[in-house]
């Protein structure tokens, strides 16, 4: 398993800021915005708990298929495209996503 270092080759993109969403406890919860132009990969964090996350065109989040991010881990790098959607299922309450998109 491979750790998160300060090291990376991914940094914030510019002029986009990421954002926060609180995800609802067992239930589908779509961020407010869709990933930007030109981004094709997005930092995904959690804090208060473990969420389940699909990026992609307006696909919805389910409890059992998709990408788990756990709040004791470091940051997910996701691929994606211009418009992606990010859609999460809070698997506790109190579950915070943060998505920043990056670049090289």
């Amino acid at each position: 398993m491979s750790r998160w270092t300060t090291v990376a080759p991914w940094r914030p993109m510019p002029g986009n800021l990421g954002q926060a969403q609180a995800l609802a406890n067992g239930a589908n919860t779509k961020l407010t915005n869709a990933i930007p132009a030109n981004c094709h990969a997005v930092q995904l964090s959690a804090a208060g708990g473990n969420c389940m996350v699909v990026v992609g065109n307006n696909r919805v989040s389910t409890a059992t298929t998709d990408v788990l991010v756990k709040a004791t881990d470091g940051p997910q790098v996701i691929g994606c495209e211009p418009g992606d959607t990010i859609q999460a299922w809070g698997l506790a309450a109190g579950v915070t996503l943060y998505a920043i998109p990056v670049t090289h």
